[in-house]
């Protein structure tokens, strides 16, 4: 069920980094009566980065410039799908209301 495994991710890969993170929007701050721009959330540690996204009323696809090489973490069996490269990650919505979640591990030093 999503609820549990989104329970669970939370529990087990995201909370150890929410101390750390330092949030900031890819796409701009969004508008509350915009209710067809897509929304972005960039959670960036110094061991990880999440971006959550959120695909409204608006178009299908939601490109993310500027935040490359990111990978779907949640949810995985809805149809989203995700191309990334280093520059951008464009992130396809199969539904109108839908989100996603998606991480890339900050590289070691």
């Amino acid at each position: 069920n999503q609820v549990e495994t989104g329970i669970r991710l939370y529990k087990d890969v995201i909370r150890k980094h929410v101390p750390a993170f330092v949030p900031s929007f890819p796409l701009g701050m969004p508008s509350i009566a915009d209710l067809n721009s897509p929304v972005a959330l960039r959670m960036r540690s110094p061991e990880a980065e999440f971006v959550a996204v959120w695909r409204l009323a608006g178009s299908d696809t939601v490109r993310l410039p500027g935040v490359g090489g990111l990978q779907l973490l949640y949810p995985l069996d809805l149809g989203i799908g995700v191309v990334a490269d280093q520059a951008a990650t464009t992130v396809s919505f199969p539904r109108k209301h839908m989100a996603a979640l998606l991480q890339r591990k900050a590289p070691t030093a």
